[in-house]
């Protein structure tokens, strides 16, 4: 039932788990197989490796995807890192790897009117250009299976992160013949990170492909308003509802959504009014599966996307069996999220 997207909260120590259903929900003018925004990266016939810097908010910070393969450095700022069917959270420092055609992006947290000059630093190289290296270069065959890795995100943390996000600034200053040795360098650092500062966040046989109208929801997903979270003791009121969603439209063309409360989704009768249905998805790990067979019902009886606005668990051992136990005193243990990411 659509794509699984794990959403991590470090500064409240839960994590979201949101699943996605992109199915029939196709943006205006694009097509059933969107996948995010083709960035067009203009060829340099002097360099084979680009450099590049931004800030944010900018045109270049959405959903979208290119053949390049990219090393993207966040230089401040917290926020959501997007890649795939994943959904992480970031804080400055951090070094992405992401493979050819992976849509992905990265969305700060900023107040209105804030602006992150200096947010990102970018380095792209084409696919065939590193196939060329590791074929004249046995030195260089290891990165193979960086490359690959890099098909799912991966990122680097810690110590791996800091050596690679210097070499990532220092290249700014650098000719042009230095960069390739400094993407080589920073290659080198992703092919020797420990295991424990080398993770990929996309889930294994994600496809692009059948994530039907990905652009629209993604880029456009902060255009839409909830008329209401949680509101369970309400719901049964269902002309008052329809009243409200009606009231909405009348000042709001975007997109309008409820988001019920866990095991409330195939109770609420008025569906139909809004244009997508959301819930709290805060289910224990090992009721997963029927609980999404029970809301696919839903979402299949009113031909509505969906997604789960909250979802997840505290990031502490034994916390993904009790996932609405905010009291839980276990050990803090990250992994709970990961085991969330793979149903």
């Amino acid at each position: 039932m659509g794509a699984v997207a794990q959403v991590n909260d470090n500064r409240h120590g839960k994590a979201a788990l949101a699943q996605t259903s992109f199915g029939g929900f196709v943006p205006k003018g694009g097509s059933p197989n969107d996948s995010g925004v083709l960035e067009i990266i203009v060829p340099d016939a002097q360099a084979s490796v680009r450099w590049a810097k931004h800030g944010y908010p900018s045109s270049l910070a959405k959903w979208h995807h290119h053949p390049h393969i990219e090393i993207h450095l966040i230089r401040e700022g917290t926020g959501l890192m997007m890649a795939g069917n994943a959904v992480v959270p970031y804080e400055a420092g951090q070094v992405a790897l992401i493979g050819s055609n992976l849509p992905h992006n990265w969305v700060s947290d900023i107040a209105p009117g804030e602006r992150l000059r200096q947010r990102d630093v970018v380095c792209h190289v084409r696919p065939e250009t590193m196939r060329l290296l590791m074929s004249g270069f046995p030195e260089t065959s290891g990165f193979a299976m960086v490359l690959k890795r890099a098909g799912q995100a991966l990122v680097l943390s810690g110590e791996s992160a800091r050596q690679a996000g210097s070499i990532l600034e220092s290249m700014e200053e650098h000719s042009l013949a230095c960069r390739v040795s400094d993407l080589i360098r920073v290659l080198d650092v992703f092919a020797h990170a420990p295991a424990d500062e080398s993770y990929t966040v996309v889930a294994s046989g994600y496809d692009p492909a059948v994530c039907s109208g990905a652009e629209r929801v993604v880029n456009d997903a902060i255009e839409y308003i909830s008329s209401g979270c949680e509101m369970v003791m309400s719901e049964h009121r269902e002309k008052e509802w329809r009243e409200v969603i009606a009231a909405i439209r009348e000042c709001y063309d975007g997109t309008v959504s409820y988001n019920t409360d866990k095991y409330q989704e195939d109770r609420v009768k008025w569906w139909d009014c809004v244009d997508v249905i959301s819930s709290s998805g805060y289910y224990p790990i090992q009721d997963w599966e029927q609980e999404l067979d029970r809301i696919e019902a839903v979402v299949k009886a009113y031909h509505k996307p969906f997604f789960f606005a909250e979802a997840g668990c505290m990031s502490r051992t034994g916390s993904k069996h009790v996932p609405n136990n905010w009291g839980i005193e276990g050990k803090l243990r990250l992994e709970e999220q990961i085991g969330r990411a793979h149903v």
